[in-house]
């Protein structure tokens, strides 16, 4: 069978003590409000990859985005800012609905949002092929602040993985 974010904490558990992360995304509404409690304080590093795949149409005032963001405010719980195009209405140049949640994410714990490419870009909904230029462009106009940018591309992957060890 499958292995589902309900089962986090065992999977947490086994991994915490060899410096290993747990990554978790899931197209179920509701999963992160439902989960909430099992999510926090985990024996690992928790990162909700693509945003944790929060729905679109609730912007950041919907309960899943509310849900991360507490889940991201108090634990040891990082986001991938990846994979904008399963998480956003408005398609790529701009992700423009993304603004806000990325916004609020980015004054919440910089120290704690990551960056990632999605290489190759499945289910990407534009035109042909992605490219990468369409995932760092975005990032670049919805992060403004290069020092945030930095910790983004390069503080704190470092720190998470021990890059910097």
């Amino acid at each position: 069978g499958a292995l589902t974010p309900a089962d986090a904490p065992e999977i947490a558990r086994l991994i915490g003590p060899y410096g290993w992360v747990l990554q978790v995304q899931r197209r179920v509404p509701g999963w992160i409000e439902g989960l909430a409690p099992k999510l926090a304080n985990l024996a690992a590093p928790l990162i909700f990859d693509h945003l944790g795949r929060t729905p679109a149409a609730e912007g950041a005032n919907g309960p899943e985005f509310k849900a991360m963001l507490k889940l991201f405010e108090g634990g040891n719980v990082w986001i991938k800012l990846s994979g904008f195009y399963y998480t956003a209405e408005r398609p790529h140049p701009g992700y423009e609905d993304l603004r806000e949640r990325i916004r609020i994410l980015a004054e919440a714990r910089p120290d704690r949002l990551l960056w990632g490419l999605n290489w190759p870009f499945p289910d990407f909904p534009g035109p042909g092929e992605g490219d990468s230029a369409d995932f760092l462009d975005p990032l670049l106009h919805l992060v403004p602040d290069a020092e945030t940018r930095t910790m983004i591309l390069a503080d704190n992957p470092g720190k998470l993985f021990g890059f910097d060890a």
